[in-house]
């Protein structure tokens, strides 16, 4: 009887609620008629500026991590991105543009974590405005779909609402078996790259034949948006007098069972596109980590090949 009254909860939210999520629409402020207001202004998305919501929207799509946490009858919905401390940096501007979180850093890396409840219904808005283009948007539907029942439960105070989120935690991350994003929209900006690019990305010189190659990879289960970088990644202006299958190599790597699930990786070697389209591209671009000095490197080396 509970299993079917929490089928019915999650039935109820997706028919209604987690509908206006998929829409686009904001969700944080329609849980209940009347839901707890906090006693401070949260942030909106009008104050934050586009490009670095862009920004922030492909790093998160690369390294952002979306858990809800319980300890018995109380559930904490948590945001993460965790880096090297080399990239401590990056968290603290993050912090500094969304106006929310906390950065906390240890010897080997950085985090930045955001939790209040003001925090999280921002981000609710924030990510509903302007979707993830991974897989990682199915772990913030059942994160904010989760949210959205905790506000319900302090209403009414219904215990299978308890239970609902429960099996919602227990379809996130790598417990999900549901990757599908075919019914979704892909929408690749210059901004959402250069996050992406900051986040999965890397340049580098082969030792072999000094041959330049920049990078770009993400687990296979995001082959349908890796598919659409690379559709991107043919449209930069100047990519049109280069073959798109000759520049924009695709690389697929099956994963092994209980380890990994294999890997796409896009990599462009070609030194006039590096050099015409590239380099052009990523100079027009704000960077917020220490892979910009890995670049200006890079930038450099491709120069002075060039030059013999």
């Amino acid at each position: 009887v509970i299993m079917m009254k929490t089928q019915v909860l999650l039935n109820q939210f997706n028919n209604e609620q987690f509908a206006n999520l998929k829409n686009n629409k904001i969700l944080s402020n329609n849980v209940t008629k009347n839901p707890p207001v906090e006693s401070t202004t949260p942030i909106t998305i009008s104050s934050i500026s586009l490009d670095f919501i862009e920004w922030f929207i492909g790093f998160v799509d690369g390294e952002g991590n979306f858990s809800i946490k319980r300890d018995h009858n109380t559930f904490a919905f948590v945001f993460q991105i965790k880096l090297h401390i080399d990239d401590v940096n990056i968290l603290h501007s993050i912090k500094a543009n969304l106006k929310m979180g906390n950065v906390r850093s240890y010897p080997l890396y950085g985090v930045l974590e955001i939790s209040k409840k003001k925090d999280v219904q921002a981000l609710i808005d924030i990510f509903s405005n302007h979707p993830l283009n991974t897989t990682k948007r199915l772990n913030f539907y059942s994160w904010a779909k989760g949210f959205n029942l905790l506000q319900n439960y302090r209403i009414i105070k219904d215990p299978d609402i308890l239970e609902a989120i429960v099996n919602i935690k227990a379809e996130m991350n790598n417990s999900r078996t549901d990757f599908n994003l075919s019914d979704f929209s892909i929408n690749i900006t210059p901004q959402w790259f250069m996050g992406f690019f900051e986040g999965e990305g890397s340049v580098f010189v082969s030792r072999r034949d000094l041959t330049l190659s920049i990078s770009v990879g993400q687990a296979l289960i995001d082959e349908y948006a890796m598919l659409k970088v690379a559709e991107f990644l043919n449209q930069l202006p100047g990519a049109n007098l280069f073959k798109s299958d000759e520049v924009v190599k695709i690389y697929r790597s099956k994963g092994t069972p209980g380890h990994s699930r294999g890997k796409i990786e896009l990599v462009i070697s070609q030194a006039d596109f590096l050099k015409s389209v590239m380099i052009p591209f990523f100079d027009s671009q704000q960077w917020y980590g220490k892979k910009y000095l890995d670049y200006t490197d890079f930038k450099t080396i491709l120069s002075l090949k060039e030059k013999g």
